[in-house]
């Protein structure tokens, strides 16, 4: 057991000195904000100032534990190259810092010492807590193996992983977390009562977890019920008992956080500092508070967090986002049979009721505020989360193959959560490469634009031609500086249909911010979009579907007023492609005159009407053609002279014609009214060579034109 447990926590210092070293300094959740706490407490030897927030960091709001003990694990380090080091990416995609070589020098020195040092003390905090689970799951269920099952479970979730290998209070909070529920769990299985210096430490434990943050007051509602509970045993003066109980653990909470909510209060007027801290959140208050039923429909992305979110918004695939979250519903229904079986449900209950009270303290913010879809958010309760989350999966393991089982469990989680470095991080953070020449030379020619910003789009394309409402379409487009850019810049996307109007707009950050625009070197970069078509870009169900045009332009970081032009236009957009969005079709029209003509087997032409100089053609798609091609319709008088001339491509397009569709094509033709004859075909644009046209019975009409005489 001993044996097992230390090569858990072995290995997972492995894992987070991996990720460690794989995520660019101060990429982790606000771990700039965090650090910059860290550092003025080192350099000042004081608490910074709530009310200097701006100057300081939006995080000096948090309760100090965490930076205070960091500081002490840095100061000794100079850290004066910290302005080197730190600078912000104002693009603000994935990558949020603009870095150095000087994160890269082995071994490290400076403020990047400082941070990978900070990190490390992160990591010691993440073994506490997986040692503190394990006793809790020991004296909890009596199993070693399932303790070491929950603690292997912990240990190699890459969320966890990443949460104990970044500079944040959040694994601090988690930490105190374990602790006071392990605490719990003790007083819970001991035989004899709890004495009062028990309590006291109860509580000292819970103010230790405030400290970290002020989620970890929520702690003191099952730690409330646990003293009732505990009290009930006591038959005679169990009123005495509880609250005796609780003020030693009252007692032991303010001997622990007492001076930090006096400092509050001499220093903000209020023990808790509420105003400070609304104000240091105030850019994330929703405008209108989330309702209920926006709030379950969140639940799905904030469990998505419990095992695949590694920062400023990097994820892995939503593929594995649905298998862990049906692990998550596997492991609730083993729950369920547990409690059924009321085999250990006061146990389950206690986990429950330290995850019930967390969440509950949580609901007021993902309410109010957003960017707070995160399960660690509920940090102080998610020692119990994970160990339910053990539990529940156990439950389905049997008996025979409880060690095995462990061993391969353990083994592919930690293969797995090693395999997430390369396959999601590093590719999330390494910078874009420029096309080499072969590969730029391979771009088809022309669509080229110039914007008047110094960027040039040499190419674009998208992943489909159909797209239905609620479909998210790719477009990936070529860039090129045509010049030193000297702002940053950010792109935005315009979906326009065929009037004009928009039905998606989007601004986006190049290259998913790893490198400013006020970066580019010369060469021709990559970059990929996602523009979802909103389920009402037709307006009514039913309506009728339609061709959307793509736009691209450009404004600056700095001032979003500063619009880029095309070059040598007053245009402040180019379309860059065409996209068909499903929807009800045309009903079928009647022509008033039948023809029988197919081109290249695969577009009828069904007949025509005619209205003064207007030729109306009707066509149908029978064979899915796969490019564009030109219409041209001649008006030809007795003596075979053209008189009249259109030649134009249908609209929609042919390539976006759908098998069965007709489509009426209408024609400006001058001389239809006195054309003695009209003649009708199909070529490539490209070449200007004719599509094949043949009749009903097979045979060819000459030279691959349907002649319709008129008179």
């Amino acid at each position: 057991m001993k044996r097992g447990l230390s090569l858990i926590l072995a290995l997972f210092f492995v894992l987070c000195v991996a990720f460690n070293f794989a995520v660019p300094l101060f990429e982790g959740a606000d771990e700039g904000a965090h650090f910059k706490v860290v550092d003025y407490i080192a350099t000042n030897l004081r608490l910074p100032d709530m009310n200097q927030a701006d100057a300081i960091s939006h995080e000096v709001s948090q309760p100090p534990l965490y930076y205070v003990a960091s500081a002490f694990v840095v100061k000794w380090i100079d850290r004066s190259d910290l302005w080197h080091v730190f600078r912000v990416n104002k693009d603000q995609g994935a990558i949020i810092h603009d870095h150095t070589n000087a994160e890269t020098v082995f071994p490290p020195y400076g403020a990047t010492l400082a941070v990978r040092l900070n990190r490390l003390f992160s990591s010691l905090l993440g073994a506490i807590t997986l040692a503190s689970l394990f006793g809790c799951a020991r004296l909890l269920f009596g199993r070693d193996d399932l303790a070491l099952f929950v603690t292997g479970l912990t240990a190699f979730n890459p969320k966890f992983a990443h949460m104990s290998s970044i500079v944040s209070n959040d694994i601090a909070t988690v930490c105190m977390g374990a602790l006071a529920f392990y605490w719990m769990a003790r007083l819970l299985r001991q035989a004899r009562a709890p004495n009062m210096r028990e309590f006291m430490i109860l509580g000292g434990l819970i103010g230790l977890a405030y400290l970290c943050k002020p989620n970890g007051l929520a702690l003191g509602l099952p730690a409330a019920v646990m003293i009732a509970w505990l009290a009930r045993r006591n038959r005679q003066g169990w009123i005495k008992a509880f609250v005796s109980a609780g003020l030693c653990c009252l007692g032991g909470f303010l001997l622990t956080s007492g001076w930090y909510l006096g400092y509050c209060w001499i220093m903000y007027g209020n023990p808790l500092a509420w105003d400070q801290v609304q104000q240091t959140n105030a850019a994330l208050a929703r405008v209108t508070p989330l309702d209920l039923g926006a709030m379950i429909a969140s639940i799905p992305a904030i469990l998505s967090t419990l095992w695949g979110d590694f920062g400023q918004g990097i994820r892995w695939s939503n593929a594995l986002d649905v298998l862990f979250i049906g692990i998550d519903v596997l492991a609730l229904c083993g729950l369920v049979l547990r409690v059924l079986r009321r085999d250990r449900w006061r146990e389950i209950g206690l986990a429950g009721l330290v995850v019930l009270a967390a969440v509950l303290a949580y609901i007021p913010w993902l309410r109010g505020y957003a960017k707070t879809e995160n399960i660690r958010l509920i940090a102080p309760a998610l020692p119990a989360f994970y160990l339910l989350i053990a539990v529940g999966l156990f439950e389905w393991i049997p008996a025979r193959v409880w060690s095995r089982a462990n061993r391969i469990a353990a083994a592919a989680a930690f293969i797995g959560s090693f395999a997430v470095i390369p396959l999601f991080l590093v590719p999330a953070y390494d910078v874009p490469r420029y096309l080499s020449l072969a590969e730029e030379q391979a771009l088809p020619a022309g669509g080229r634009v110039a914007f008047d910003n110094g960027i040039e789009l040499v190419h674009a394309s998208i992943n489909a031609t159909r797209v239905n409402p609620g479909e998210t379409l790719t477009i990936t487009a070529y860039w090129r500086a045509t010049r030193l850019i000297d702002h940053m810049n950010l792109v935005w996307i315009d979906v326009r249909d065929s009037d004009g109007q928009s039905l998606a707009r989007t601004n986006v950050t190049p290259m998913r911010g790893r490198i400013n625009t006020s970066q580019w070197g010369s060469g021709v970069l990559r970059d990929d979009y996602e523009v979802r078509i909103p389920e009402v870009a037709l307006g009514a169900p039913g309506a009728l579907q339609t061709i959307a045009r793509i736009y691209f332009g450009w404004y600056e970081y700095d001032d979003p007023t500063l619009v880029a032009h095309v070059l040598n236009s007053t245009a402040v957009s180019a379309q860059v492609a065409e996209v068909k969005i499903s929807g009800r079709r045309v009903p079928d029209s009647s022509p008033g005159h039948r023809i029988d003509a197919t081109f290249a087997s695969a577009i009828a032409l069904e007949g025509y009407d005619i209205e003064g100089d207007r030729v109306r053609l009707y066509w149908r798609d029978v064979g899915a053609p796969d490019r564009d091609y030109t219409v041209f319709v001649h008006a030809l008088d007795a003596a075979g002279a053209i008189i009249g001339q259109s030649d134009h491509m249908p609209t929609p397009p042919i390539r976006f014609w759908d098998a069965g569709e007709q489509i009426i094509d209408m024609h400006d033709v001058s001389g239809a009214p006195n054309a003695v004859r009209l003649e009708i075909g199909l070529y490539d644009p490209a070449t200007g060579l004719r599509l094949s046209a043949a009749k009903q019975d097979k045979t060819a009409w000459p030279d691959d034109i349907v002649v319709i005489p008129l008179k």
